[in-house]
This record gives C-alpha cells, structure tokens and sequence, in this order.
C-alpha cells in the first residue's frame, strides 16, 4: 500500500509539473516518471525510422465571461495537429481525429479544472482530486495517441511516445498560456491584492 501510495505521487507531481510549467514556447520533456501511471496502463511503441512529425497547434480569440470561473468553464480548447514534409516538399497536414482526438480534449478540460483549483480552491481535497484526475487524464491520453496511425513518408505507422507527449505539450503550453491571461485580466489590481497574490503563488496555493 505504501509502495503503491509512493508511485502515485510520483506521477501526480511529474504530470503536474508538465501541466503547469509548460508554456507555448516552451518544451518539458515527458520522463518515465510521467508514465508511471496513476492506475493507468501505459503502451511503449518504439520509435520508427525517418523524421518525427511536427506538432502545431492554435489558439482562437480569447472569450471573457462575468468572472475567471466562468470564463474558465467557458473557454474553448486549441487546436493541435501534427505537421510534416511530404514527397514532394508540400506540408502534410494531420488532423487528431477519433479517440485520440477526444482524449486530449479531455486531457484539456481537466488540465484547465487543475490550474483553476489549484490556484483558488481554499479545499485541500478538491486540489488533490483535480490534480488526480488531470494525472490520468494525461497518461490516458498519451496511451490513446501512441494508437494514432498516420501516413507519414516512410509508410503508415502509429505516433511514437515524443510525438505523443509533444502534442500534450503543445496543448498545455497554449491552455497555460490562455489561463494566465484570463487570470490576469480578473486579478484585483491594488497593492494589498497583489501581495497576497504573490505568496499565494510561491506557497503553492491559495493561503491568504
């Protein structure tokens, strides 16, 4: 049971860690710790040979409601898709389509559920539970893309584990992206709030 106990947390803060730092800019790396899995099953395919496909992603006009949550509940997700080089020189373009593409939807949803939580939620509980579920939600994900078949230029094959990740990575980095401007544009403005403001974040979560 401790052992058990030990495993889960590791993948709860190794997810987490990719969840909330990622930006779209830039790249965290998935590790084996990621993987390991928060009840979940995890797939490794090897890597094929020729290039890795690229991964692109977009975000719309960003939405404003009556208040962050709202505006959180209610905000779109990016558009990811994967990119590469065809015979000819022209870009090919794959869409995520199918269970892929609903799992990192999902994997979307939840992680915009665990940054809203994590930074208001004055419940110990409902952090745990959001942060639990944005953990399986990811790997979950990941399982399903590496079953994503694309016709790249070496012949049809599945997504290897870094294109995989790398879609989860793009997403995260736009949804982080929308959230801090969703949060900033909500954020009480005088001196007091944004103390208090400031050691919320390097706590962690919301004290004060």
């Amino acid at each position: 049971m401790i052992l058990y106990a030990r495993i889960l947390l590791t993948s709860i803060c190794a997810v987490l860690v990719f969840s909330a730092c990622t930006n779209s800019s830039g790249r965290v790396a998935a590790t084996e710790a990621v993987e390991a899995r928060g009840g979940v099953m995890v797939q490794n395919v090897s890597p094929p040979a020729g290039p890795a496909a690229e991964v692109r992603g977009v975000y719309d006009e960003i939405g404003f409601a009556d208040d962050l949550k709202t505006s959180v509940d209610r905000q779109g997700l990016p558009v990811v898709w994967l990119e590469y080089a065809g015979a000819n020189g022209e870009t090919v373009r794959i869409d995520l389509d199918g269970e892929a593409g609903k799992s990192v939807e999902a994997a979307g949803r939840t992680l915009f559920d665990y940054r809203y939580a994590r930074d208001y939620s004055t419940d110990r509980q409902e952090r745990y539970d959001t942060a639990y579920r944005q953990t399986v939600s990811a790997v979950s994900a990941a399982n399903k893309l590496r079953t994503f078949e694309i016709d790249a230029p070496g012949g049809k094959r599945k997504l290897t584990d870094e294109e995989a990740w790398a879609v989860l990575n793009k997403q995260a980095g736009l949804i982080n992206d929308r959230y801090f401007e969703l949060d900033e544009h909500f954020a009480p403005k005088g001196p007091l709030d944004r103390l208090k403001r400031y050691v919320n974040e390097k706590l962690g979560s919301p004290v004060f």
